[in-house]
């Protein structure tokens, strides 16, 4: 079951990232649902989400927290969101003992910045939006949008294989599991002011400038199908798993397949006559359900779909179409009058 997307921004924007999520039950939190840990091995992974601030000069982690630890101190630290591999590539947010938040940034060559709030920064069973920022010359640690402390840092991270973690960090050999819940963890390549981090933190982030990563439980189209889903799971105390953590063309044909049911449902359109038979065969397949023979019929089909358009918009369907085109290209130029098997072969077999 699908219960969060973390959006890429910018250049892979239009792409969804499914998580590897072990016994998560989602609860109302804010405006929308949240992820529940438990505090034993509960965590969400995104691989390779440091390539999305890689080189950057400036960063921004947030998000919110309701940490429900009544015994903070060592070794049951809390994670909160981030990268940590404690070389060259720490950008995170943990709760230490007595309630402190500490925030770090560690660059090339293992040097660190480390930002660490008084004591009793927050407090168990209560919602607080965190927010590290780095500007290029000082680290900053915000607290329900006020700063908590800061620092000054330099350099960058450039290594872009690290994962973006939200529930966890691990230490040595010590995982910090989050007992608690976190929300709409955003991740930017700019530093945000305290003016925007107040701005943005009850806001529904749309893709602004600088944002690259975003994690939702909620959906602005059909959110109300998929909230009703969520709490039945609920109410039936059933766990939901992410099961996927690519971004192939099996999540796509998903994602695809399941909003184009969910409106023939919302607009209680007829089902056509089934086929019986090979669909793309026009002599045994109804007319409309004929498919197209080629990829390059198939993508000029989707990207002339007014459905498409209207589930995911002008820009996805304009950009995913362009990608089709350049293969159906590749294909005409580089067969050479091979068998198409020769093709595929040659083309795809690394791939897949």
């Amino acid at each position: 079951m699908i219960v969060g997307i973390f959006q890429l921004g910018m250049e892979i924007r239009f792409f969804y990232i499914t998580f590897i999520i072990l016994s998560i039950y989602p609860v109302k939190a804010q405006n929308s649902y949240s992820l529940n840990f438990d505090g034993e091995a509960d965590y969400v992974e995104v691989p390779y989400g440091s390539a999305m601030i890689a080189n950057a000069g400036q960063i921004t982690l947030s998000g919110w927290v309701y940490p429900r630890n009544i015994n903070s101190g060592w070794p049951d630290f809390d994670a909160f969101f981030g990268f940590r591999n404690e070389s060259d590539a720490d950008f995170y947010l943990l709760q230490l003992d007595n309630y402190k938040v500490e925030g770090r940034l560690r660059v090339t060559e293992n040097v660190a910045y480390t930002v660490v709030t008084a004591a009793e920064s927050n407090r168990p069973d209560t919602w607080y939006h965190l927010a590290l920022t780095y500007d290029g010359a000082n680290l900053f640690v915000y607290i329900n949008g006020i700063e908590a402390g800061s620092t000054e840092a330099s350099g960058q991270i450039i290594n872009e294989n690290v994962s973006l973690t939200i529930g966890r960090l691990v230490f040595q050999t010590t995982n910090f599991d989050l007992d608690g819940q976190a929300d709409e963890v955003s991740l930017w390549n700019i530093a945000l002011t305290e003016q925007q981090i107040q701005d943005y933190m009850y806001a529904d982030l749309t893709g602004e400038a600088g944002l690259v990563g975003y994690s939702i439980l909620r959906s602005s189209v059909h959110s109300e199908l998929y909230h009703d889903l969520i709490d039945t799971f609920r109410e039936m105390d059933m766990e939901l798993e992410g099961v996927h953590t690519e971004t192939g063309p099996g999540v796509l044909e998903a994602c695809i397949s399941f909003d184009s049911g969910l409106y023939g449902i919302e607009h209680k359109l007829e089902l056509p006559p089934g086929v019986v038979g090979n669909a793309y065969d026009l002599e045994t397949s109804p007319e409309n359900a004929k498919l197209p023979e080629t990829l390059k019929k198939s993508t000029a089909s989707f990207h002339q779909s007014s459905v498409m358009r209207e589930l995911f918009g002008d820009e996805w369907v304009d950009h995913f179409s362009l990608t089709r085109k350049w293969e159906a290209q590749c294909y005409n130029e580089q067969k050479k009058g091979d068998p198409d098997w020769r093709w595929m072969l040659d083309h795809y077999f690394e791939i897949i």
